[in-house]
């Protein structure tokens, strides 16, 4: 414990209760390879923690008050999860493109308004988490990262949902939900492993045909929308083992006689 003393910061401020002990001797362990410095009321990383540059794998940075990554945070290179969660952030920290051994990137709960097309260049990344922010658009650039397997985006103000997203073809999971998209593209059924689609809260007024092919989808939530009817071809997903369509306006049509 180090609890009382003149220490200066950041030494003074990396005490988190009730685990703050060791979250100080973490930070002192140049060796260690995870660092959780959540909650610890940082306006600026301290310079000191590049001497964890060499080893860290997995660093947390949510719940601070960060509008910035300092430039030499990009001497990270061997990070593989990254979390910025609910800090200050009104623009994209351009730096963390240039991580690249990233495999988990979470940036939510700030400000950012956009997306830089350059995260196409974490082309390890398997998990990227943008929820709650203010993004209008997907970049279409975004269809390039093929490593994705989770793409989380809910609660923006997405209005529409690229194209191509059929691409990102390793895609195991997308949650779209809380924002104010229109219309489902089709290559949409280009997503052959997904299993969990996540589109609540929306304003959908229909499903594609194609959603059909995607025959791995277990988790579906389309509720809270305005959808009317459903295509033929949902009865090809037989995997489903979740299906919410509450609060739509869906209509029964009894079937044409033979």
């Amino acid at each position: 414990s180090l609890e009382g003393n003149p220490l200066e910061p950041p030494f003074n401020q990396v005490r988190r209760q009730p685990y703050g002990d060791l979250a100080i001797v973490a930070f002192l362990d140049s060796q260690a390879v995870e660092l959780d410095l959540a909650g610890c009321s940082f306006m600026d990383l301290p310079e000191s923690l590049t001497t964890h540059s060499r080893e860290l794998r997995a660093l947390n940075l949510s719940d601070n008050i960060l509008h910035t990554l300092p430039e030499w945070s990009t001497g990270f290179q061997n990070l593989t999860s990254l979390v910025l969660d609910n800090n200050r952030f009104r623009e994209f920290p351009e730096e963390v493109c240039l991580l690249r051994s990233l495999e988990v990137l979470s940036i939510s709960k700030t400000e950012i308004s956009d997306i830089s097309p350059q995260i196409v260049d974490l082309d390890r990344l398997k998990k990227l988490a943008l929820d709650s922010n203010d993004i209008r658009e997907l970049p279409k650039c975004l269809v390039l990262m093929k490593t994705l397997e989770v793409l989380q985006v809910s609660n923006n103000k997405i209005e529409e949902l690229p194209l191509s997203i059929g691409n990102l073809t390793n895609l195991h999971v997308l949650d779209v939900s809380c924002n104010d998209i229109e219309h489902l593209p089709p290559s949409l059924g280009d997503l052959s492993r997904l299993e969990v689609l996540d589109a609540k809260i929306n304003q959908l007024r229909e499903v594609p045909e194609e959603i059909g092919e995607c025959d791995q989808l277990r988790h579906l939530n389309l509720s809270n929308n305005a959808i009317v009817a459903l295509p033929k071809r949902f009865g090809r997903l037989k995997d489903l083992v979740a299906l919410k369509l509450a609060a739509n306006c869906l209509l029964y049509t009894s079937p044409s006689p033979r």
